[in-house]
């Protein structure tokens, strides 16, 4: 078992199976190191792994057991005497045998008989040396540690801005939004009352029609039923004239419809209030708002609506979102079989309502559908779009808490999905 030959300074491990070797090294050094000493290479092992660890060992290479070979391959495994310079001392001068001491880890080579000026000299630097290294590796570790905590704060200082940026053009978002609402509205209000003024003249004067013409019928049933008025027979005018007259009744319902949409989205700034509401019916509103382009296009449009209980939203604002993506999937449908499918469920788990709006269209690439919902971003400027439709549409069910997301098949669909809390 290893022991201390108590002195000052720098700790040395002399590790040899032979005492005057040890001896001779020993009366060398003992003046100026601590110097700790063992007979074996399993020793020299327990040594090193002491409170006290060895700052320099002078390693014999032929012992008993475990020879120094494979004494300095151990320790620089190891974290805690990696960095311990090992110095062989050994009668052995073969250039074979000092490729394998540095293989091994060694740092230098002394060949026995020992001179005393050469060993003094060499452990003088390589201690010297193990010093400045972990110098610097203390100022390596303290600047790096400077540096990560620098890194940190400019982390958090990016993340601050970039939360300010987000911020800032949330708030353009909405300004631009409210801009556009108000535009639209203005213009919406407008349209509506130059509509209502003559379908109020239509449908006033439809019950009268209807009156007159029951009446002439009734006058040419008891005199002239054989009279051909317009190139009609009196046969084709009495069934002809009310399914028009009906047709007429039902378009100007249709337009009344239109005309209050129009108010209530003129208005929907003022009415900035959730209200418990059912999903199912804003979406047949909104449908109903796109009915045209759907039929010019010949869509089908298939419903899934589940039991849904009403929720609180802007009825009003989620309308505009369900027109957006509509109206898109209306633009995108392929000729041929075009079909938009339309489902509502409840995500009992995340405790949501789940729109999910499907198209049959022709897709949207990976690098598009990463962007959709960046404001200004559109494939369709020269076709007059803003590229503010699906931004808005994302900042309304942000603000509602919660998510739209997209999946797209290039060239076969493209899915969003809404999801609102209940």
């Amino acid at each position: 078992m290893g022991h201390k030959i108590k002195n000052r300074k720098s700790r040395i491990l002399i590790v040899d199976d032979n005492v005057s070797n040890i001896d001779v090294l020993a009366n060398l050094l003992q003046p100026l190191y601590n110097l700790m000493v063992a007979m074996n290479g399993q020793e020299a092992l327990d040594c090193c792994f002491k409170k006290n660890k060895p700052d320099l060992i002078l390693l014999d290479i032929m012992m008993p057991g475990i020879d120094g070979y494979e004494v300095c391959r151990q320790l620089k495994e190891q974290e805690k005497t990696k960095d311990i310079p090992i110095i062989f001392v050994t009668a052995r001068s073969n250039e074979d045998d000092e490729v394998m001491g540095f293989e091994a880890g060694a740092i230098d080579f002394i060949v026995k008989p020992v001179q005393e000026l050469t060993l003094l000299a060499r452990v003088a630097t390589h201690l010297e040396l193990s010093n400045l290294r972990t110098k610097l590796r203390g100022q390596v570790e303290k600047r790096t540690e400077k540096l990560q905590r620098a890194n940190a704060r400019l982390k958090d200082e990016i993340e601050r801005h970039k939360n300010t940026s987000n911020a800032l053009r949330g708030n353009e978002i909405m300004a631009m939004r409210n801009s556009h609402l108000a535009s639209l509205g203005s213009i919406a209000a407008g349209m509506a009352h130059e509509i209502n003024n003559p379908n109020s003249f239509i449908s006033l004067n439809i019950p009268l029609l209807n009156d007159i013409f029951n009446g002439i019928m009734e006058y040419l049933s008891e005199n002239q039923e054989d009279i051909n008025i317009g190139s009609l027979s009196h046969a084709k005018i009495k069934t002809m004239v009310p399914t028009l007259l009906s047709g007429i009744e039902e378009g100007s319902r249709r337009i009344d419809y239109i005309i209050n949409h129009l108010k209530k989205f003129s208005m929907q700034d003022q009415e900035n209030v959730k209200v418990e509401t059912d999903i199912n019916l804003v979406i047949e509103d909104s449908i109903m708002l796109l009915i045209n382009e759907i039929k010019k296009r010949s869509i089908n449009v298939q419903k899934n609506f589940g039991r849904i209980p009403s929720i609180l939203i802007n009825r009003y604002q989620i309308e505009q979102v369900f027109m957006n993506i509509m109206q898109n999937a209306v633009e995108s449908s392929k000729d041929g079989h075009r079909s938009i499918c339309i489902s509502t469920c409840i995500d009992n788990k995340l405790q949501n309502v789940l729109v999910e709006i499907k198209d049959n269209g022709h897709g949207i690439d990976l690098d598009i559908a990463n962007r959709i919902f960046e404001p200004f971003f559109t494939t369709k400027l020269s076709k007059g779009g803003t590229g503010l439709g699906l931004p808005v549409s994302h900042k309304i069910i942000s603000e509602h808490g919660g998510s739209i997301e997209v999946e797209s098949g290039i060239g076969q669909w493209t899915i969003f999905t809404v999801a609102l809390p209940l």
